[in-house]
């Protein structure tokens, strides 16, 4: 391309050429429906007389954006519930959420989900109950559809708190930086407690 652009490329006013050919591209050459009847390089146009012009450009097709499906668990202890923070790294990198994580082919169903990921996060045992609402986001690169449930932690499991780890009032979740889908849940946390009082 770069020995047939030199070819082509006239030795004075080479801006206005160049200009001239995104002009010609943009007013003629469309990506839908060519004016080729009216194009004044017809005579020397490839894709003319291949006939292939209406099928100009090739686009590549995108690949599907992933859409996971995640278990959030809402673990309640007395009146507080659990807030875990984020890896430094990573997306949505310091900022506090809810424990859980994607559905995987070998989970029976979310509350299996929610489940295992806590027991492999925070190495806690928890009994799912209620759900507390269904939270959908798209990201740049995937999509998400959250499940959050309230958690109980079992009987004789215990969770300290940490740099990590913390047991928060509804009415504190608004002090602490969450992504979109987990303020939603906190939001939601909130009013429920509101409305209780």
């Amino acid at each position: 391309m770069w020995i047939f652009a030199e070819s082509v490329l006239p030795d004075t006013r080479a801006g206005d050429f160049n200009q001239a050919l995104m002009d010609l591209g943009s007013a003629i050459c469309l990506p839908q429906n060519p004016l080729c009847d009216q194009c004044p390089i017809q005579a020397d146009c490839q894709a003319f007389s291949l006939g292939i012009q209406h099928s100009l450009p090739v686009k590549r097709q995108k690949a599907p954006i992933p859409h996971w499906i995640v278990g959030a668990g809402v673990v309640f202890r007395d009146s507080k519930v659990l807030v875990a923070k984020r890896p430094q790294k990573g997306l949505l990198g310091g900022l506090w959420e809810f424990p859980g994580g994607k559905l995987e082919p070998e989970d029976q169903d979310l509350a299996a989900c929610i489940k295992r990921e806590l027991l492999e996060e925070l190495a806690v045992k928890v009994s799912v109950g209620e759900p507390l609402g269904t939270y959908s986001h798209a990201y740049t690169h995937f999509k998400v559809t959250v499940h959050a449930h309230i958690c109980q932690l079992e009987p004789n499991e215990t969770l300290a708190e940490s740099e990590t780890l913390r047991w928060l009032h509804p009415t504190q979740l608004t002090d602490f930086p969450m992504g979109k889908v987990d303020r939603r849940i906190a939001t939601k946390l909130s009013e429920q407690y509101q409305t209780n009082c």
